[in-house]
């Protein structure tokens, strides 16, 4: 072209002209070079974001583990806290409580010093008066002796009222059932605990538990009466009808028997209650010994024991040998004796003349009945002295002879 030619007929311009061609080749060098490592910064910020996004999802999936981790941690050293504050709590508890301990011990040592101080001073005012004079113990033995000797005395009172009126309520109780017995017409088998004693008087009376222990003795000794009077009729078949027929032989041998029973139960009463002061005198303490179920007795639980029979002892007095029953009027002629003498009861007051006790007379040699003892003969009233040997001495084969 005209320039190049202009350049080249001119040395400056074609120095020129190079000097920018090699610029502008370097600047080219320097835009590769450029573009180069701008590639390559390129690649690396891919690679380090990759990197970043792999690292953010790792920390992402380890956050869930890693929270976990300090909740735990957390929950662990909320316990651990805890633990220690009770430990600490614990620990000023027992060393308060040492302290207090120790003020305690302090406090009896204290005490046991002055006690020590007060026992040395009398050990020696002891030491300058000699010891106490003989009338000064013998007095206070005797003053002791006195007051011990006034308080058996009034304990053997005390036993002896109590033995009375166990005897007297018992006394009473049986009139009341007795004469009860008598206004329903005498002993039959069926009879009941309502006509041995009805309810309105029980209430009435109002017992305490030692008087209703007495009154269940007593209904246990009718019961046995009443059922074995139920044994006997059912035994022999003797209709219910017959049951009024009963035979005894004379109106003075039965009321002999009975005198000489009734002086056996006083005698027998008597010996009970002073072997019942005996024994309380000799155990002055507030043990018992047991019953058969395992109870303890108390003092008038042994009272009523010595008083009154077992059940099992009773129905052996009173019943008659079941040997000896051949017929219903021999029967019903044995348990006369023993019936009418429930009935016959000791009266010095005269309150009982209104009830008669059961006795038996002879009719017609065959046929036997129950009657009152006033409308018996005269010597039926009378009361001679007991037999040797008790009422024990009289056999039942000897009544059944007398009888038949």
């Amino acid at each position: 072209s005209s320039e190049d030619g202009a350049v080249n007929s001119h040395p400056l311009g074609l120095t020129r002209a190079q000097e920018l061609r090699a610029r502008t080749q370097a600047c080219e060098r320097e835009q590769r070079r450029l573009r180069a490592e701008y590639e390559l910064e390129v690649q690396h910020c891919a690679d380090l974001r990759e990197a970043l996004e792999a690292r953010e999802r790792e920390l992402a999936g380890a956050k869930e583990p890693l929270q976990a981790q300090l909740q735990e941690a957390r929950e662990a050293l909320e316990l651990a806290e805890r633990a220690e504050c009770g430990s600490l709590m614990r620990i000023e508890d027992d060393l308060a409580q040492c302290t207090r301990l120790l003020e305690h011990k302090d406090g009896k040592i204290d005490d046991l010093e002055r006690r020590l101080q007060g026992m040395q001073q009398c050990y020696q005012k002891f030491l300058r008066d000699g010891p106490p004079k003989d009338t000064v113990v013998e007095e206070a033995l005797r003053a002791a002796d006195k007051e011990m000797s006034e308080l058996l005395s009034g304990v053997q009172r005390r036993e002896q009222v109590i033995a009375s009126l166990n005897s007297d309520l018992r006394s009473a109780l049986e009139y009341m059932i007795s004469a009860n017995v008598e206004a329903a017409g005498g002993p039959a088998p069926d009879l009941t605990l309502e006509d041995f004693l009805p309810m309105s008087v029980r209430d009435h009376l109002g017992l305490s538990e030692h008087g209703s222990t007495h009154l269940q003795i007593l209904y246990k000794k009718y019961e046995l009466i009443m059922v074995e009077l139920r044994q006997k009729f059912h035994d022999v078949g003797t209709p219910v009808a017959q049951s009024d027929q009963m035979s005894t032989a004379s109106t003075k041998d039965v009321s002999v028997r009975h005198a000489n029973w009734h002086s056996s139960d006083l005698d027998s009463s008597r010996l009970d209650s002073s072997r019942l002061d005996s024994s309380r005198r000799s155990s002055h303490t507030d043990e018992y010994h047991p019953d058969i179920q395992g109870g303890p007795y108390t003092p008038l639980e042994a009272g009523l024991e010595e008083i009154s029979p077992k059940p099992a002892t009773l129905a052996a007095g009173l019943l008659p040998d079941s040997t000896m029953m051949n017929s219903a009027g021999e029967a019903l002629a044995q348990m006369m004796p023993v019936l009418g003498d429930i009935w016959n009861q000791e009266d010095p007051e005269g309150i009982e003349a209104n009830v008669s006790p059961l006795v038996a007379i002879d009719l017609d040699g065959d046929d036997v009945w129950a009657e009152p003892a006033d409308a018996a003969s005269p010597s039926s009233g009378s009361r001679s002295a007991p037999p040797s040997g008790g009422p024990a001495s009289a056999s039942l084969e000897e009544e059944g002879r007398l009888l038949r």
